[in-house]
């Protein structure tokens, strides 16, 4: 069978061409706030950076493959406009197309009841990228069809995107919007009309932690996003013990069945987890995903609580 993802790209090629946007997904997304939601940003009182490397479906030919690097810290503690910061730079490569984002987040953060509210604003750029050449269903490349695209497109959008983000000692809650320009890149190609839809993205997410035992905590998470056209639910739960190993597991609404686990100490953070593809895109189904592979790295330095400074007068001069 040949792979699906090529057959895809030959059906979109036509006199116009339509492609909307979707966002990279992440199973590890309890370690992605920032990435998310930008009212996250300095919200933990400390320097944080994060990588997510993630190489999806394994097994077809142009599969998706996803970097991103993030940091965030507080800023600004002693003015009126105390918050934090935040930089993410996105990388994601998936058949015939690529797209690079990069962008600045800050975030107010407001104190509410035992906890932190952040409000926050993202302003960046999206850079959309079409790789001229086509592959058949019989792997031959090149088509003699003029409507088909030959060449590359590479285009830059700005972005934008809002949050709101709430996080206590135990619990932790977000609502976001990405792609608030809702961005149309067009251009004619090889005499071929071709429109890119940057869709605006909606993100909600909520967790707590529950001190089971002195020496085992659980996390649950629930991760919602959508796009107003499609929605994807992503329910997990992981354990954590001597505030040292993780294992957990997740379940993705009509993609799949994900297992973690990970490793902390101090402040560094090193997790993995296997998505167990339960679509029509598995193997066993007639389709050619093996699963998709997923590496988290992450280090978090912890700002210095503010001492009073005491002080007096030498008694030489009294």
């Amino acid at each position: 069978m040949k792979k699906v993802i090529t057959i895809l790209a030959v059906s979109l090629t036509a006199t116009n061409v339509s492609l909307a946007q979707q966002d990279p997904q992440f199973s590890q997304n309890m370690f992605n706030r920032v990435g998310t939601n930008a009212g996250a940003a300095g919200l933990n009182n400390s320097t944080c950076f994060t990588l997510l490397g993630r190489q999806q479906w394994t097994g077809f030919s142009g599969a998706p493959k996803t970097v991103l690097v993030s940091a965030d810290s507080p800023i600004l503690q002693s003015s009126p406009l105390h918050g934090g910061a935040g930089i993410t730079i996105v990388a994601d490569k998936q058949g015939f197309e690529n797209t690079i984002s990069a962008k600045l987040a800050y975030s107010y953060h407001l104190p509410i009841e035992k906890g932190k509210l952040g409000i926050g604003i993202e302003l960046g750029a999206l850079n959309y990228g079409l790789n001229g050449t086509w592959l058949a269903p019989d792997g031959t490349t090149g088509s003699t069809d003029p409507s088909i695209p030959q060449t590359k497109l590479t285009k830059t959008v700005l972005d934008a995107g809002l949050g709101l983000y709430y996080t206590s000692e135990k619990l932790y809650a977000g609502l976001s919007v990405a792609h608030i320009p809702a961005s149309k890149i067009k251009s004619a190609v090889a005499g071929s009309n071709v429109t890119y839809d940057i869709a605006r993205h909606y993100y909600i997410t909520a967790g707590y932690n529950w001190a089971l035992t002195p020496t085992v905590t659980l996390r649950p998470n629930i991760f919602v996003k959508t796009d107003a056209a499609s929605t994807q639910i992503d329910c997990n739960v992981n354990a954590l013990f001597n505030n040292t190993f993780w294992i957990g597991a997740s379940y993705r609404t009509t993609d799949a069945i994900i297992a973690m686990l990970g490793v902390q100490m101090k402040g560094l953070k090193v997790g993995y987890s296997y998505d167990y593809t339960t679509s029509n895109l598995n193997k066993g189904k007639g389709g050619a995903s093996a699963g998709s592979h997923e590496i988290f790295l992450g280090y978090c330095l912890k700002q210095p609580d503010k001492t009073s400074v005491q002080r007096s007068r030498s008694v030489r001069f009294l």
